[in-house]
């Protein structure tokens, strides 16, 4: 390679003040996707409309967690997003939503549905035990051997310490 590699190698990174402003343009920029890609997966947004939503690709915001501190926020925004998905569906379970009714094509009225099946999905996620489908399986052996097949949830593995 000798002095003439040297020398290129050189100038490709000598400093000028227009690289210098070019940088940090660049650094203010992804900032800025980053935060709103945050705040849009603090809302419950999947990763590919957040992704959207920031004008980067979907594979951008998984390049970005390969920084701790990006990392970091990623999952607190992804907490607190989850946190409100949560939220409506205790909402709409519990609370209910207004629907309109029709007759003959004129508005006559509203009703209030509400989601059992939301509100069953959210005991079984805060009681697996009482709620979730548990299989015993009984044989006889020189004894009785009981096992549980069921897997824990996302959930409990974190709630016992066994989560990220």
């Amino acid at each position: 390679m000798g002095s003439m590699g040297k020398a290129k190698a050189t100038a490709r990174t000598a400093y000028s003040p227009s690289t210098a402003a070019a940088t940090a343009k660049t650094r203010r920029l992804r900032a800025a996707k980053q935060e709103l890609f945050l705040a849009k997966i603090s809302q419950g947004w999947s990763v590919s409309k957040a992704a959207a939503a920031a004008g980067v690709d979907d594979s951008t915001p998984y390049v970005w967690t390969k920084d701790a501190k990006f990392k970091e926020k990623y999952h607190a925004a992804q907490e607190r997003g989850t946190q409100h998905i949560e939220d409506e569906a205790l909402r709409r379970a519990v609370e209910g939503r207004e629907e309109p009714v029709y007759q003959g094509g004129k508005l006559v009225g509203r009703v209030t549905k509400y989601s059992d099946r939301l509100l069953e999905l959210l005991l079984k996620s805060r009681r697996p035990t009482v709620y979730r489908e548990n299989v015993r399986v009984e044989t006889q052996h020189s004894g009785t051997v009981a096992v549980d097949l069921t897997t824990p949830t996302a959930a409990e593995k974190a709630f016992d310490g066994e989560g990220e």
